[in-house]
């Protein structure tokens, strides 16, 4: 069945036309959007591809063009569609079924740093292993039980969209200082099996595990912290 029709285009947001970066090239798509957040300096917009039938977490940055087609209005900038969407969603105390988003992105977004770091020592030696991926999903649930609730394609997901370059990962190394001892150690020690999950540990992700290990020192936390 096409999956189109699962979707009540009548919602609204459920019938938009955007302009989005997708696997590096910019193409317009009917989407459908679920959500929208700020982490940091950023906007992150929940969406649902209609063409290509799947969801996708994108940072607003990607996202050059935004039209309501069941209004026919052309929104002049992201910021304009951010804003609109919160005001329905919030000020306005509308009952549009992105409750439930909200919810999911509550219990993955305190994590956005640790994956990043996670992410980035996974892919040093290239793109990113099943075995990998699966090792940060176990360590979501266990940091975040709630997560458990959500299904997997969500997780996944979420773990994509999420930006783990070189300096990502040292903007995520700076947060840190503000974890409890044990939950930095905990990270540490989940860096080092994402690193040794494909069977051993390359110099470049002994590196970059000694820069997370050296960041822990600065903050006078030990790995004996990660002991229950």
């Amino acid at each position: 069945m096409d999956k189109r029709t699962e979707i009540d285009k009548e919602k609204p947001f459920c019938n938009m036309r955007a302009n989005l970066l997708i696997d590096g090239k910019y193409q317009d798509e009917e989407i459908a959007v679920n959500n929208v957040w700020h982490k940091g300096v950023s906007i992150f917009i929940d969406l649902y591809l209609h063409d290509l039938e799947k969801p996708l977490i994108i940072d607003s940055l990607y996202v050059r063009e935004l039209e309501d087609l069941s209004k026919g209005l052309e929104y002049s900038s992201v910021k304009e569609f951010v804003d609109t969407f919160l005001n329905y969603k919030y000020d306005k105390k509308s009952n549009f079924q992105g409750t439930k988003s909200d919810e999911n992105v509550q219990y993955l977004e305190s994590l956005y740093d640790d994956i990043a770091i996670l992410k980035f020592i996974g892919k040093i030696d290239g793109e990113l292993s099943e075995i990998k991926y699966k090792s940060m999903e176990d360590y979501i649930a266990r940091v975040k039980p709630e997560t458990k609730s959500l299904t997997d394609n969500y997780i996944r997901n979420y773990i994509i969209n999420v930006n783990s370059s070189k300096e990502d990962f040292y903007r995520a190394l700076e947060t840190i200082e503000n974890k409890k001892p044990k939950e930095a150690a905990k990270l540490f020690m989940e860096a080092a099996k994402v690193a040794a999950s494909d069977g051993y540990i390359s110099y470049p992700e002994r590196k970059y595990l000694a820069e997370i290990m050296q960041t822990l020192r600065e903050n006078e936390f030990s790995l004996k912290d990660c002991i229950i």
